[in-house]
């Protein structure tokens, strides 16, 4: 979080999937970035409800959807995709990869 605002991103922090679906539903935010290495089994089922979410509510800007992890197992990257995730940054390695990531598609920042 702190790398971020050091890169003149505004970052909030959600403890959980419904932490996070209650602040989409008041601001707008162009990411939401999931910590795998901290949700661990729920990092799909919350890329599911954040997609969901999405689908549900089209006229408001869905943000685009990064899983920070710290491998890259296949299986778990295609059922990420499945689940509505943009993108699978493993971190550090990809950290330049991620921040270019961000600039590139943040539209507002």
């Amino acid at each position: 979080m702190r790398a971020l605002g050091r890169l003149g991103f505004v970052v909030d922090h959600a403890t959980g999937t419904l932490a996070a679906l209650a602040r989409i539903q008041v601001e707008t935010y162009d990411f939401v970035l999931f910590d795998d290495e901290s949700l661990g089994v729920d990092t799909l089922a919350s890329c599911r409800a954040l997609h969901r979410h999405n689908r549900r509510h089209p006229a408001k800007r869905a943000p685009r959807m990064v899983v920070l992890a710290k491998s890259r197992p296949r299986l778990r990257r295609a059922f990420a995709w499945l689940a509505g995730c943009d993108a699978w940054m493993v971190l550090p390695e990809e950290a330049p990869a991620l921040r270019q990531y961000l600039r590139k598609s943040a539209p507002r920042r």
